[in-house]
């Protein structure tokens, strides 16, 4: 091709197309006729007029006038038809040199359409759905553009026929005459013509060409004397003179931009499309030494050649084929001849052929060669010939009635002499006629798809997909049309670009018609037709323009083949971010939630993140950092978690985090315990016993939260403090909105966030870190931003770390503040296998406001500003830590019995292990007085509830001895909440740091303590104490002794301290051991006269009970004060069950309304390590009325068993007669259940019980599943008992039920 085909923008510019697929009839006249069938203006030149046009402008003689064809300036024309007169706008014509006056061949013709096609892709799809799938695409429409010009100079049609011949001479040739008579030979018109199919003699024009900057050029002179020679030898023709090539050295843009969209060449294949990679280099400026005053010229000889010559010999020629025509057919004996009429020989021939008598692929190669003959025997001296030319013309004029008629009259003809491409070129004229001038729907749809199929039959491939693409183009429904499009490819042969450019195409007509599904499908199927053939910029944008549909569908399966096809693709043409940026796409979406149940194996991922790696290292390869490439890729695997905690080193610490299993959580405000005997008898106390608090609760109260807790080391509590002190307490982020908070320079704060690997590849991070900036503020000091002039304002420690696959791991990135200021924590980041650097920001949304209508009307939401990423940094603060030293765990083999003590000690620290520093008191309280107390020192000192400490400078740590006391059984949160102030200056929160500990205690039953008080019938003045301790422990217990001391009714707090003599009455071994299970019974006596000094009530201040204020303990020893702590926790329980009765005011109220006193039981393990005292608080000093259940129940069972087929445990059931007054006669049921069968009997027989006796019984649960069961499925039914030991009497017939609220646990697994 000529040097104006090796720039791509030729083909992408070279009409000017309609970008729609359907167009209405004037849409589509004025399409037909402006880029698909025009006029023909053949251009014939001398070599010399040539030669001098292509050297000086880059343009052959027909593109110097091909955009003055009706580009340049719109031409106006008027005819004279057969019946009426009309008036044209914008007619146009195309001038074409006469030497490539002639139709491509398929090779020729494929070659052009494939580059055209490749030339006029894009590299990127828009990415929008609706816009990418809209039909037709650019290159389609190129496509279809370079098929149409490719069919021109067909011989069965006369759409091409030269409409006038214009012959251009130089002015310095010698005899322009005898050249131009020279030119005037049929031989130098187009084949078609010297063939006699179109007509040799078109109109004539003669344009004598002078270059101006040719300084050989004649003169005016001359060159009028020249002209006038000419015009005497060739009038009444049109002949004229053209001067051009006036412009100077500058060339006009305006010129190159009307020349470049028709620059084409005729004589040669074309180039291989341009690399990516390398620019395309033009030869030549077209038209660069031409003037306006040239262009406005060729403009003039252009209108005149279309208006004076091509126009007026149309119509004449129309008007002589006309006369011809109707020589031959009108009248009655042409009509009665016509009637006669036979098959032309050379037609029928095929079908006097026999099948018996040649093979079929004989017959169908014959019919073949017999079809292209048939093509071409309707030259123009035949009536068919003429008929056709005819209407092509009247076509070509607009006169669409006058050429439907000739296309209806000769289409019959064709089919009967069966040359089927010239039937099929009738058809497909007659629908594009009867299309344009409104006729039904049905007519032009029957005469496109008839024309379709001639043209099959006719084997003209090219032909019927023109035939096809004119069909497309009628306004039809989409369905319709793309069954059309996918007709064509099944009935012609695969031919690659058109096959995919039809599959396209229908795709995108079925995405039109709401088949989203089924267009999409059609798209993908385009693009892998495409990468078959090579089109990979084609393939890619078909990728691209489905890829949305597949992702709002969560088909993940597909949407990771395109990604990672599409990301290959864009590598390998060299378009190295869109690849980065389609396996970005790929990866991410291994973090979305919506594909946690997606399978994909392991060495396609793999695969996916290697090629990712190469990817990634390639373009840092090309593009140095800064320059194209970003600092960060945005890469969101590993899936970083919303919740991030932000810790600082004073914040809550605790010894185990896990809860074991199967045991519940007890947190106690301020201590409370239940009085009275929990044992699991009955819920309410029984009269004449007093039980030592040592069961759990049935409820799990809320643990205390740490305000409450300082509110006792400091009043008033800062809003900054209590704020605090709530996020520390309920983890709510809502403190966050008003909370920021404030660390210390040069302790670490940690961030603690979740990395979660979706992907089933190990992933390896390195250099992972926070990233942040330390602003100065102006109350600081400072007077930059996040620079520091004495060294790195912040430090942010690197850190490894190693994903498993689909591994779960929460990490802890430090920050280290150097100075005071604001630090903010804005990102974090790493480098993936250390070649990707990836950054995620850090940014945690406030809570949601709901305040007024217009919060919450919001779709988007209006949202608080969260400040836990904003930290303001003191260097003032303390920085002490605190840990509890001998604490022991809270798992199964380390838990402590009920009433055990052990020695431990608080350890307060600065970082460096020294002492506390700068601090100069250190105050602390615990939410559990009972079980935690410290000891008394020079420094150390109790007020209340709270343990102040003065702190002296010291290179050791502190260390604050004191005593643990399992108080209760279960598993126990306490909390010890640490206020430590220092001396300096500054504000009140920057002179004090809060610790709060909690810590985990488990606790296990030891002994149950029940008393029952009596008077001596033979000795007054003595009172007689009947004490029952059963072990419930797995161990065995050894009771060494039992103390009686006041209770909390005593006058002072010194006289409840005091201890009362106690003496045994019968002497028993020194030791009193205790099996499992086992019970130990002691008698006491006691004279009344020690508790004449009991019998003054004591004054309570109960409002300061309920606001948590204690009074002061006096007491020396630890146990006293844990003794006091666990009374008062008792009474404050008593009291809140009571619903409140003792409220309002400073008043005098008896914690009981008889004398009572407290027992202490010591004991000890079988190795002596373990030791413990058991309270029993509130012994009553008078025997009480009688009980209303004289049975006591227990029951002993394992607490875990293993479950196999056939599983029993035993149960052990203890009843035991509680009265004195006689015996009782009962019997018990067993309720069954579905999981547990009890074998063997269900209800027993009537017992009967002596006084203080007992009755054990064992009885098999069968389970028949595994889990957590309560086994306490029985029910007493008293038959008989005393009088006075019930309020109604029992019988046999109206028995006493009773059953006993309490759970006893088995956990079979």
């Amino acid at each position: 091709l000529a040097h104006a085909l090796e720039s791509p923008r030729f083909w992408a510019v070279c009409h000017h197309t309609v970008g729609c697929v359907m167009l209405e009839p004037k849409q589509y006249a004025e399409w037909i006729h402006n880029d698909v069938f025009l006029p023909t203006v053949v251009v014939v030149g001398t070599e010399a007029a040539k030669r001098k046009v292509q050297e000086v402008n880059g343009l052959s003689l027909a593109e110097l006038f091909t955009p003055f064809g009706g580009h340049y300036r719109k031409i106006t024309v008027q005819h004279q038809a057969l019946e009426k007169q009309l008036h044209i706008e914008g007619f146009r014509v195309h001038f074409v040199d006469a030497g490539s006056a002639s139709q491509w061949s398929s090779s020729h013709a494929e070659q052009i359409s494939a580059w055209t096609v490749e030339s006029s892709s894009t590299a990127t799809a828009t990415g929008d759905l609706h816009t990418s799938l809209r039909p037709p695409s650019p290159w389609y429409e190129q496509w279809r553009m370079a098929m149409f010009r490719s069919l021109r100079w067909s011989e069965h049609e006369g759409l091409d026929q030269p409409v006038a011949a214009l012959y251009v001479v130089l002015s310095t040739e010698p005899e322009p005459v005898a050249l131009l008579e020279q030119l005037l030979q049929p031989s130098h018109m187009p084949p078609l013509c010297t063939q006699g199919v179109l007509d040799p003699v078109p109109a004539r024009a003669t344009v004598l060409l002078q270059d101006v900057s040719d300084p050989a050029s004649p003169s005016s002179a001359q060159l009028q004397e020249r002209l006038e020679l000419i015009k005497s030898k060739f009038m009444p023709h049109l002949v004229c003179s053209l001067q051009i090539n006036r412009g100077g050295t500058e060339v006009l843009q305006e010129v190159q931009e009307l020349f470049q969209p028709f620059i084409a060449a005729r004589s040669s294949l074309p180039p291989p499309p341009p690399s990516s990679s390398e620019p395309v280099q033009t030869t030549s400026e077209p038209g660069r030494c031409l003037s306006r005053e040239d262009l406005d010229e060729l403009g003039q000889i252009a209108y005149d050649v279309v208006t004076r010559s091509a126009v007026p010999w149309m119509q004449q020629q129309l008007q002589q084929l006309e006369v011809q025509v109707s020589q031959s057919r009108k009248g009655f004996r042409n009509q009665f001849r016509y009637l006669w009429r036979k098959p032309r020989e050379t037609g029928v021939a095929i079908g006097q052929q026999s099948a018996q008598l040649e093979q079929q692929q004989q017959r169908q190669q014959q019919q073949q060669q017999q079809q292209h003959d048939n093509d071409s025997i309707y030259p123009l001296h035949t009536v068919e010939g003429q008929m056709r030319l005819a209407g092509d013309l009247a076509f070509l004029l607009r006169d669409y009635e006058t050429a439907l008629g000739y296309y209806r009259s000769v289409v019959g003809d064709f089919k009967q002499d069966r040359s089927w491409k010239h039937a099929a070129g009738a058809y497909e004229m007659w629908g594009v006629c009867t299309y344009v001038t409104g006729a039904p729907r049905s007519e032009w749809s029957r005469c496109m798809e008839s024309a379709y199929d001639h043209y099959c039959h006719a084997a003209a491939g090219r032909h019927a997909m023109r035939a096809v693409a004119l069909h497309q183009a009628m306004v039809s429904d989409c369905k319709d049309a793309a069954a059309r499009l996918m007709k064509v490819n099944g009935d012609m042969a695969d031919t690659g670009l058109r096959k995919a450019l039809i599959l396209e195409q229908a795709g995108q007509l079925y995405c039109q018609a709401g088949q989203m599904r089924k267009g999409t499908f059609h798209v993908v199927l385009a693009g892998h037709t495409f990468n078959k053939q090579g089109f990979k910029r084609l393939a890619l944008s078909s990728y691209q323009s489905v890829i949305d549909f597949y992702i709002s569908k969560n088909w993940f399966h597909i949407t990771d083949h395109f990604l990672f096809t599409m990301a290959r693709q864009a590598y390998g043409l060299g378009l190295l971010e869109e690849s980065m940026s389609h396996f970005l796409s790929l990866l991410n979406s291994f973090g979305t939630d919506k594909r946690m149940n997606v399978q994909v194996q392991a060495d396609r991922e793999a695969t996916y993140l290697k090629e990712f790696l190469f990817v990634v290292k390639n373009c840092m390869e090309k593009f140095p950092a800064n320059d194209g490439m970003p600092a960060r890729v945005d890469l969101q695997v590993p899936c970083v978690g919303v919740h991030i905690l932000v810790i600082l080193p004073s914040d809550v610490t605790t010894v185990t985090d896990s809860t074991p299993a199967g045991v519940a959580v007890v947190n106690r405000p301020g201590d409370a315990i239940t009085p009275g005997k929990t044992g699991g008898t009955l819920q309410e106390e029984r009269p004449g016993e007093a039980g030592g608090g040592n069961q759990p609760p049935a409820s799990v109260p809320i643990a205390m939260p740490w305000e409450s807790l300082a509110e006792r080391l400091l009043k008033p509590l800062a809003t900054e403090d209590r704020l605090e002190l709530q996020w520390r307490h309920l983890k709510q982020d809502r403190v966050f909105d008003s909370l920021q908070r404030v660390a210390a320079v040069g302790e670490e704060v940690i961030v603690e966030l979740e990395l979660s690997n979706p992907m089933r590849v190990r992933l390896e991070l390195s250099q992972v870190r926070l990233g942040g900036e330390l602003l100065a503020e102006p109350e600081t000091g400072g007077d930059g931003a996040s620079s520091d002039k004495d060294g790195v304002a912040a430090d942010f420690p690197e850190q490894s770390v190693v994903l498993e696959p689909h591994e779960k791991k929460r990490v802890r990135l430090p920050a280290v503040p150097r100075r005071d200021g604001l630090l903010q924590l804005r990102s974090v980041s790493w480098n993936l296998f250390g070649q990707v650097p990836c950054s995620r920001p850090l940014a945690v949304k406030g809570r949601r406001l709901r305040n007024t209508l217009e919060q919450r009307a919001s779709s988007t939401g209006v949202y608080s500003t969260d400040h836990r990423l904003e930290l303001r940094t003191r260097s003032g603060v303390p920085r002490l830590r605190a840990k509890i030293e001998g604490w022991p765990s809270a798992d199964n083999a380390d838990a402590m019995l009920t009433g055990e003590m052990r020695a431990c000690a608080l350890v307060i620290t600065s970082p460096d292990g020294t002492g506390p520093g700068r601090a100069s008191r250190i105050r602390i309280t615990t939410s559990h007085p009972a079980f935690l107390d410290f000891d008394l020192s020079s420094s150390v000192q109790h007020i209340a509830e709270v343990t102040e400490v003065a702190c002296v400078a010291s290179a050791e740590p502190l260390r604050l001895p004191g005593t643990l006391r399992a108080d209760l059984a279960g598993l126990h949160a306490i909390r010890l909440c640490i206020l430590v102030e220092a001396t300096g200056g500054g504000s009140g929160c920057e002179l004090k740091q809060w610790l709060t500990l909690e810590e985990q205690l488990l606790v296990d039953p030891s002994f149950i303590c029940s008393v029952r008080p009596s008077p001596s019938f033979q000795e007054d003045g003595k009172l007689i104490l009947t004490c029952v301790m059963e072990n419930q422990s797995s161990e065995k217990l050894e009771v060494q002794s039992i103390k009686c001391c006041a209770s909390a009714s005593s006058s002072s707090s010194e006289a409840s301290l005091r201890q009362l003599p106690l003496q045994e009455l019968v002497s028993s071994a020194s030791s009193h051991h205790a099996g499992p299970g086992k019970l130990v019974q002691l008698t006491f006596s006691m004279a009344r006269e020690c508790l004449s000094s009991l019998r003054q009530p004591e004054v309570i201040d109960v409002d300061a009970v309920a606001a948590g204020q204690q009074v002061p303990v006096s007491g020396a020893a630890a146990g006293g004060r844990l003794l006091h702590a666990s009374q008062r926790a008792a009474a404050a329980a008593a009291g809140s069950a009571e619903g409140g009765a003792i409220s309002g005011g400073r008043r005098e109220a008896r914690c009981h309304m008889d004398n009572r006193i407290n027992l202490i039981v010591s004991w000890c393990g079988s190795d002596s390590k373990c030791k413990g005292e058991v309270y029993v608080f509130g012994v009553p000093c008078e025997r009480p009325g009688a009980a209303p259940c004289p049975l006591d129940m227990h029951l002993l069972a394992a607490k875990c068993a293993d479950f196999v087929p056939g599983l029993t445990v035993p149960v052990t059931l203890q009843v035991k007669n509680t009265t004195t007054a006689g015996p009782v006669s009962f019997y018990y049921v067993t309720d069954a259940m579905q999981e547990i069968v009890w074998l063997g009997c269900e209800r027993s027989h009537v017992i009967v019980l002596p006084p203080l006796a007992s009755h054990t019984a064992t009885v098999h649960a069968h389970f028949t599943s595994v889990g957590v069961f309560n086994i306490n499925r029985f029910r007493l039914f008293v038959v008989a008992m005393p009088p006075g030991a019930g309020a109604v009497p029992a019988s046999e017939q109206a028995p006493l039920a009773f059953q006993f609220p309490f759970e006893r646990l088995i956990h079979i697994r």
